[in-house]
C-alpha cells in the first residue's frame, strides 16, 4: 500500500505547487477535481488493507473490467501528460463481470501502468502505452504494452520477485511482486510477453469470468 501511493501523492504535490505559486489558476477548478480523485483513490486503498487486516472477506463483488482500467487512466492521467505518453485504448464490448476486489485491481493495473511510464521515461522515440481487453475461454484479459526497451528474456520471471529490480537503486522491486501477490489473490494470473513491434513489455492479465 505504501509503494502504490507514491503516485498519487506524486500527483497531489505537483497540482499543490502549482496552486501555491498561482492560486488564481484559469484551471483551478479541474485541478481541484484532479486532487479530489487522487485523496479518494488513497482513501479507498487504505480502507481495503485495513479489510484484508481484519480478513474482511466481503470486498469482492462484480465488476466490469474496463470500468477499472477507465478509474486507472483517470488516477494516471497527470503521470502520463508529464511524460508524454500517448494513450491508445482497444477495450472491447460487453465483457462479461468478474467476481473480484476492485481496489485490488487497479493496485495490480496501475504498477503496471506507472512501471511502463517509468520504462520509457529515458527512450527518445515515441512514447506510447497500448490497452486492449477481451474474453476468451471463460476469462477476461487485459494487456498492457508499452514501447519502451523491454526486459530481456533471462529476467522476465526474476521482475516478479518481490525486491528484484532492473532499475537499480532507484527502484523498489515491489511494484511487480505487487502484480503478482494481487492477481493470485483474485485468482488471476499475470505473463509477461513480447511487445507487437518486438521491442517493448507487454503484460497480460487473466481473471475469471463471472459464470
Amino acid at each position: 500500500m505504501m509503494h502504490d501511493m507514491g503516485t498519487p501523492l506524486t500527483v497531489l504535490s505537483s497540482h499543490i505547487e502549482l496552486l501555491m505559486m498561482n492560486p488564481d489558476r484559469d484551471d483551478l477548478l479541474k485541478r481541484l477535481e484532479t486532487m479530489k480523485g487522487q485523496v479518494h483513490y488513497c482513501a479507498e486503498m487504505a480502507r481495503s488493507t485495513m479489510g484484508y487486516l481484519r480478513h474482511d472477506g466481503g470486498m469482492a463483488k462484480n465488476v466490469n473490467l474496463n470500468s477499472v482500467v477507465t478509474m486507472c487512466l483517470q488516477v494516471a492521467a497527470p503521470l502520463l501528460r508529464e511524460q508524454q505518453v500517448t494513450l491508445e485504448q482497444n477495450l472491447a464490448d460487453d465483457l462479461p463481470e468478474l467476481n473480484s476486489d476492485i481496489v485490488l485491481m487497479r493496485q495490480a493495473i496501475m504498477n503496471i501502468i506507472t512501471n511502463a511510464c517509468q520504462a520509457m521515461a529515458d527512450g527518445k522515440a515515441d512514447r506510447k502505452l497500448f490497452l486492449t481487453s477481451w474474453c476468451e475461454e471463460g476469462e477476461v484479459c487485459l494487456a498492457i504494452e508499452d514501447s519502451g526497451p523491454g526486459i530481456a528474456e533471462e529476467l522476465r520471471e526474476s521482475v516478479f520477485e518481490t525486491f528484484f529490480s532492473t532499475k537499480g537503486q532507484s527502484g523498489t522491486g515491489l511494484g511487480l511482486g505487487v502484480v503478482r501477490n494481487v492477481m493470485t489473490r483474485i485468482n488471476g494470473s499475470v505473463k509477461l510477453e513480447n511487445g507487437r513491434q518486438g521491442t517493448g513489455a507487454c503484460f497480460v492479465l487473466r481473471m475469471p469470468a463471472v459464470q
